[in-house]
């Protein structure tokens, strides 16, 4: 039997500051942080875990993205898990996991301009 692979993240969150959009020689690129959070509880208590996730997206989706985030947007975002690593000065190997953006749908529409 053949195995295939994937690399698929769904995500529904929050926007974390405001998304920054840069331009650069392969078109526009957006990065922005999201937070999920996570509820259980232990005996009476409830606890809620948030984690913090690295995310980008290039091009058009960028553009779009730029003109209906900001912070505090809830969000439901697809993509995939890229990881990078880099060598700063003095040999320390740097690792930086994000997420690539593919699609997104939001939750709880309030744009820019609102």
């Amino acid at each position: 039997m053949k195995s295939s692979l994937v690399n698929k993240v769904t995500l529904i969150g929050n926007i974390g500051k405001e998304p920054i959009l840069k331009a650069t020689e392969k078109g526009h690129v957006l990065n922005f942080s999201m937070a999920t959070n996570e509820f259980y509880s232990t005996g009476d208590a409830k606890k809620q875990v948030t984690d913090w996730h690295n995310c980008v997206a290039w091009k058009g989706l960028a553009e779009t993205m730029s003109k209906l985030l900001n912070s505090g947007t809830k969000v439901l975002i697809e993509g995939k898990l890229k990881n990078d690593n880099y060598e700063k000065e003095g040999g320390e190997k740097i690792y930086n996991t994000q997420i690539e953006v593919t699609g997104f749908y939001l939750i709880d529409p309030k744009s820019k301009e609102d």
